[in-house]
């Protein structure tokens, strides 16, 4: 008898304990941030030298060293291929990681040859190689799976 009088009083007092709290206003308004595009931003001068400080997304993609990347190739279903697709898609595997291997040495001999780079330059050429190799990995991880789900499930044993 006495639970069911104490038990809606807890209640109430739980619900008195976590009722929300009104927080107030903020006493300045928050100002919208311009996108980068509008805002000019000056040279950053140090030793005479006039580093790169906002390197568009073009510049960081092309680099400073005129070497470009090869396209990995197209991922197909390799149980669904014919054998002379996943012959094919070998031979382009094997093409992509000589054109792959040529990038990173292009890469590394550019930065050998030119000490003066700044450090941004050489952290972007690291960068490239860094991604260069990942391409590299990805596409022969993808040419595996292909095969493998070849070897599985797209072999044609009816002849």
């Amino acid at each position: 008898m006495w639970i069911k009088a104490i038990l809606p009083l807890g209640a109430l007092a739980l619900a008195a304990v976590l009722r929300p709290v009104p927080v107030p206003a903020p006493a300045s308004p928050v100002l919208a941030a311009k996108p980068a595009a509008d805002i000019a931003f000056q040279s950053i001068c140090r030793d005479g030298v006039l580093p790169e400080s906002r390197p568009d997304a073009a510049w960081v993609a092309a680099g400073v060293d005129g070497c470009r990347l090869a396209a990995v190739p197209a991922a197909f279903d390799g149980a669904a291929a014919p054998r002379e697709k996943i012959v094919a898609a070998m031979t382009e595997a094997k093409r992509y990681d000589r054109a792959a291997a040529s990038f990173q040495q292009c890469v590394s001999g550019f930065v050998a040859a030119h000490r003066q780079l700044t450090p941004a330059q050489r952290l972007i050429e690291a960068h490239r190689l860094a991604a260069g190799q990942k391409a590299r990995d990805f596409a022969a991880a993808q040419m595996r799976g292909e095969i493998e789900a070849f070897n599985m499930y797209g072999i044609d044993c009816s002849g």
